[in-house]
């Protein structure tokens, strides 16, 4: 598997995909693998190879699969090593992109890291008691207080 880089003017971009055909020396042919997975993270994504099939209505519609129809063509393009943006790579057993290129991804800033976090105290906004709420670092400092108070009762 490698990463090509389809980065432009409007901004960074890559693909995924396995090299299918080595043209020459530096040039060969991807087929795209991507994903329908809706996981939030990256690392959790499945991969699968990208296909185009024909419908009935003339038009054409891309398809993840490991098992290709027939009829459908697969969804390639040629590239030259000076795009590759890593080393080539496996998937993993479930089809995942390994966690070692995702966070090469994210170092050259290709994927946002976003960190998910639930405060330690339960903090509501309350129209009646908005004048007396206290602010987070108050709650904190108050369950540290309340903290040292345990601590010295027990001992």
């Amino acid at each position: 598997m490698v990463i090509v880089d389809l980065s432009d003017a409007h901004g960074q971009d890559f693909r995924i995909g396995k090299v299918t055909r080595k043209i020459d020396r530096k040039t060969f042919e991807v087929h795209y693998y991507e994903t329908n997975s809706k996981a939030r993270s990256m690392n959790q994504w499945a991969y699968f190879p990208n296909y185009y099939v024909l419908q009935d209505s003339g038009e054409s519609k891309e398809v993840n699969t490991l098992k290709n129809a027939s009829d459908s063509v697969p969804n390639t393009n040629v590239f030259t090593v000076d795009e590759l943006l890593f080393k080539p790579f496996h998937l993993t057993k479930k089809h995942h992109v390994p966690k070692e290129i995702i966070e090469k991804l994210q170092l050259a800033g290709f994927v946002c890291l976003i960190v998910d976090f639930t405060l330690p105290w339960d903090f509501h906004y309350d129209a009646v008691y908005a004048g007396k709420r206290k602010l987070p670092d108050e709650v904190w400092d108050d369950e540290l207080d309340e903290c040292e108070l345990r601590i010295r009762r027990e001992e």
